[in-house]
């Protein structure tokens, strides 16, 4: 199976420039079944005019690992782990309690319009001409045919339509 992998990764071709052992003695944790090399030395590495270390010799193109947190938080220490784990925490119980809020209110105004609906097919209630438009704009497929139900009910049983607070200021506008 792994020369399967290899083969796909490579294409079959062998690799010329790889040189195991000293890309393990250039490691981070050298070898640990001991490396033809020895492990790189502090005197090795040299600052850079970036302010980046770089080493010398075998393995000095490897480029320097990025930070995966964002700057200005460690999250490499323990403490640095704990805070963005806490962090993590608290926005998760948030949005749990926000979730469930809203759950909630949609089970109440669930259970209006089902009582609004059982109202509707009361079978003396249901001839009631209000109680049919009623009915007619529940079930109405679209919000936009909804609301036009909404207007000509209005219209019909008031005389004229009735708008909302925001759609009145959107009429005079």
């Amino acid at each position: 199976k792994l020369s399967r992998y290899f083969d796909s990764v490579t294409n079959g071709a062998p690799v010329s420039n790889y040189d195991g052992p000293s890309r393990r003695a250039t490691s981070k944790t050298g070898d640990v079944k001991g490396a033809s090399g020895p492990a790189p030395k502090l005197s090795n590495m040299r600052q850079a005019g970036d302010g980046a270390a770089r080493v010398s010799g075998p393995g000095a193109g490897v480029a320097p690992r990025k930070p995966l947190a964002p700057s200005g938080t460690n999250v490499a220490s323990p403490a640095g782990k704990a805070a963005a784990g806490s962090e993590l925490a608290a926005q998760l119980a948030e949005m749990r309690s926000r979730a469930e809020a809203f759950e909630k209110e949609k089970d109440f105004y669930y259970s209006k319009l089902r009582d609004i609906e059982l109202l509707c097919q009361t079978p003396t209630i249901c001839e009631i001409p209000i109680m049919k438009k009623v009915e007619a704009i529940l079930y109405a497929p679209t919000a936009e045919e909804g609301r036009q139900l909404l207007m000509d009910a209005q219209l019909e049983l008031a005389g004229q339509v009735f708008l909302g607070e925001d759609e009145a200021a959107a009429a005079d506008a």
